[in-house]
Order: C-alpha cells, then structure tokens, then sequence
C-alpha cells in the first residue's frame, strides 16, 4: 500500500508542478501599459532578415557541396 501512496504523491505533485507553470508562463507574457506602441513602417511591409536567413543559406551550401562530391565520386 505505501508504493501505490508514493506513486499518487509523485504523480500528483508532477500534475501540480505543471498546472502552475502553465498558469503562471501568461503572466510573464503581460506587458507594461508605460511601453509605446512600435512605430508604424513608412516603407509599407517589410519582412525581416536575420539568422534564419544565414542559417538556410548555409544548409543550401552545404547539400549543394555534398551532392556535388557525390557527383565526382560517381555515386549518386
């Protein structure tokens, strides 16, 4: 009997746990009504570049590299 009461306090206090990291990750997402709202864009849409850019071009470079060497070394 004493497993079985182990097993619900751990399973209970896990369920717990998230409940709260669920109920509490909102309230980090709440902003400050001080902040100002961004700008609007003068040059109507523009997307971002940054890191996912670099990252895809890289992983381009790279498939096109490894196929290429495939292809001098006759396997396909």
């Amino acid at each position: 009997m004493e497993i079985k009461s182990s097993f619900s306090l751990k399973k209970t206090s896990i369920m717990l746990v998230i409940f709260m990291m669920t109920c509490t990750s909102g309230l980090f997402a709440l902003s400050s009504p001080d902040v100002p709202p961004d700008p609007p864009l003068e040059d109507g849409d523009s997307i971002p570049l940054d890191g996912g850019l670099a990252v895809l071009l890289v992983g381009a470079s790279a498939f096109g590299i490894k196929k290429l060497r495939d292809q001098k070394n006759g396997s396909v």
